[in-house]
């Protein structure tokens, strides 16, 4: 006879073993369960990737122009001209399939920034080392963009 559920917890609360606990105790092939690898245990705290994470910065970083704005067409197939709204784009160095910290972004208008992701148009044919020297000019003209937020940061009120 089957014990209802409440019955079976209350069974489990006193420490009492199930039939079917038994029989896995003294034969675990009769257990399909008892032979795997044990679930693991949740974490306590939720992981965290350490990204730096500024929405007032992101925010003054889309409010600048595109920094390819004055930038010369290197193809004949690339004007140069950005299109599109200006999207904040990280440039900074990361490990794979994460962003960088919210200080490490240019502001690219939408076709630049999907050249920049697609190795395409003025980034095309570009190689590793020149895409992380363009990543640092962009990310050094943008900080010099918004000087007067740190300015305001570490000053004192008289």
């Amino acid at each position: 006879m089957r014990r209802a559920p409440n019955e079976r917890m209350r069974a489990a609360e006193r420490g009492r073993r199930s039939a079917v606990a038994r029989e896995a105790a003294v034969n675990p092939r009769s257990n399909p369960i008892a032979g795997r690898t044990p679930t693991k245990r949740q974490r306590d705290t939720p992981r965290r990737s350490g990204r730096a994470r500024d929405p007032e910065w992101l925010a003054h970083v889309a409010a600048l122009p595109c920094c390819l704005r004055d930038r010369p067409a290197v193809f004949l197939s690339d004007d140069g001209r950005c299109s599109g709204r200006i999207e904040v784009n990280h440039v900074g160095p990361r490990p794979l399939g994460r962003k960088c910290s919210d200080r490490e972004t240019a502001p690219m208008c939408r076709r630049h920034h999907r050249d920049w992701t697609d190795h395409e148009g003025y980034f095309a044919h570009r190689a590793r080392e020149w895409r992380r020297q363009f990543a640092a000019w962009s990310i050094a003209w943008t900080t010099e963009q918004i000087p007067e937020r740190d300015a305001r940061a570490n000053s004192t009120p008289a």
